[in-house]
């Protein structure tokens, strides 16, 4: 039963290549995050410029990437909230685009659950 399961991760039989393939994407993750997060805080509502936003999503994205909680989500609104509080805005919609992040960011990763789920069929 153990050789029929599932594996996560290892796309390359190489694990200096699929290292070096990580790093090289890793600005253009961090670019896509950033944007996704601009876009929820606009869509929240929050009318400060990008400059001053910019800084308050990064620390909802790091504490997000605290294990603790379920995917980030609590601690991430969290951090949404302090820092839009600190920055003088308004917490209500840090912790909005918080969530508008996750929930966007929820949708994007359902075709990639679609096609482990059509894998996972096809090897039964």
């Amino acid at each position: 039963m153990g050789g029929d399961r599932l594996k996560f991760g290892g796309e390359f039989r190489d694990a200096a290549m699929e290292h070096a393939f990580t790093a090289a994407r890793l600005d253009e993750t961090l670019r896509q995050c950033r944007l996704l997060f601009l876009l929820s805080a606009r869509a929240a509502g929050a009318q400060a410029p990008a400059i001053v936003l910019v800084p308050l999503l990064l620390n909802a994205l790091l504490a997000m990437a605290l294990p603790f909680g379920f995917a980030g989500w609590g601690l991430r609104e969290g951090a949404a909230a302090l820092s839009w509080s600190i920055a003088g805005l308004d917490a209500a919609q840090g912790v909005a685009a918080s969530i508008s992040y996750g929930v966007l960011t929820l949708i994007g990763s359902l075709p990639g659950l679609l096609a482990l789920l059509r894998l996972r069929a096809a090897t039964r």
